[in-house]
């Protein structure tokens, strides 16, 4: 209807740039990009120095990823602008999506040299010295990030996952620091549940994510974190209800529903019940290697291992080298007499594994299968 109207429109004044204009915006609403952009083309044609056309065309560039045709509108829209701030971070920007993140960096810092209270570029530019190495520098940045920006949250994020790598706790109490300028948002505090949970520190993490559980009780992801966290610290009836009452409030929550299936094959119990749940989340996600395993297990726990082995082995084909996977593997091939593959599996496992308890458990497995590895993992000479 609309389109209807500026066509007819565009008969009486067939060379308006604002009729032209509205016309290639509700091209690009209607999803017909390449009409938009013919249209903004004709524009530029009459009107080389139209800014606003040249911002849209760039756009509509950008998510078509050309990004060589973009940087020539925005490069174009730097020279004729008088403020060219905004055109200098979509080029920062676009080099950044390119990996070319120290042209981005420079772009980044020309605007700032104009405009050091933009907070969304510093953010930008702190991201950008933490893809080159530059720790220091983007430590920096991103403190200098104000609390009151929108981007005040990732920009601590983003410090604390660089901190993370060195000093967990450093990056603990950044998050607890940042949690103090800003202490309802469920993001934040389930960032700091992730860390606590990296380090192990269980109770810590439930006691965060039972907060964010109780003033957001409708959201299903914060307790499918919830359940997997109870799980980790060995309560798994809480995971499992946690789990059920996520798959109630978003029946297409696959992680939810592979959690609690696998949860119910690993525990040997309620194995028809796990198998719908899983097939569920494998309908949603088709391709994920993890819900295949989850399928194969169940089929391991039915004794039917042949089946087992048909669908870990296509889970391991997408989930490349998950130890966990490739040792549900093992198992199957020893359970069915192809113990050269299962010892295999099992190395291949221990190769990659960096779970204690999990490595562990391979050596003993190796060990039973006679492959002459000594107990602390190392081939007898």
């Amino acid at each position: 209807m609309a389109e209807r109207y500026y066509l007819d429109a565009l008969k009486l004044s067939p060379q308006s740039e604002l009729i032209l204009t509205d016309l290639a915006v509700a091209y690009e609403a209607q999803g017909k990009s390449q009409k938009a952009i013919e249209l903004y083309e004709r524009i530029l044609a009459a009107n080389p120095d139209s800014v606003i056309v040249r911002r849209r065309l760039g756009a509509i560039y950008v998510g078509q990823k050309r990004f060589e045709d973009a940087l020539k509108q925005f490069r174009e829209i730097e020279r004729i602008d008088s403020d060219p701030r905004d055109a200098r971070m979509k080029i920062g920007l676009i080099y950044f999506e390119k990996g070319d993140v120290e042209r981005a960096a420079t772009e980044f810092s020309l605007v700032l040299a104009a405009d050091p209270k933009n907070d969304r570029v510093r953010f930008y530019l702190g991201v950008a010295y933490a893809e080159l190495g530059e720790t220091s520098r983007a430590l920096d940045e991103l403190a200098a990030v104000s609390d009151k920006s929108d981007y005040y949250i990732e920009a601590r994020v983003r410090r604390a996952t660089i901190l993370q790598k060195d000093d967990p706790a450093r990056a603990v109490k950044e998050i607890e620091a940042t949690l103090e300028a800003k202490p309802d948002s469920p993001d934040l505090m389930s960032f700091l549940a992730s860390l606590y949970r990296e380090q192990k520190r269980y109770p810590k993490a439930v006691e965060i994510l039972e907060k964010v559980v109780a003033k957001n009780p409708d959201n299903d992801r914060y307790r499918f974190t919830l359940g997997a966290t109870y799980d980790e610290a060995n309560e798994r009836d809480k995971a499992i209800d946690q789990m059920l009452r996520a798959i109630e409030l978003n029946p297409k929550n696959a992680a939810a529903l592979n959690y609690l299936g696998y949860t119910y094959a690993d525990m040997g119990v309620k194995l028809d019940e796990a198998e719908q749940l899983i097939r569920r989340a494998i309908q949603l996600e088709p391709n994920d290697g993890f819900y295949i395993d989850s399928l194969g297990w169940v089929y391991f726990k039915r004794g039917d291992y042949p089946r087992a082995i048909e669908y870990l082995e296509r889970a391991a084909e997408l989930a490349g080298e998950d130890p966990t996977i490739v040792e549900h593997l093992g198992d199957a091939y020893h359970q069915t007499g192809r113990n050269d593959s299962a010892m295999q599996s099992y190395r291949d496992a221990l190769g990659t594994s960096k779970d204690a308890t999990q490595i562990e458990r391979l050596k003993v497995k190796i060990q039973g299968l006679g492959d002459g590895i000594r107990a602390d993992g190392w081939p007898r000479s």
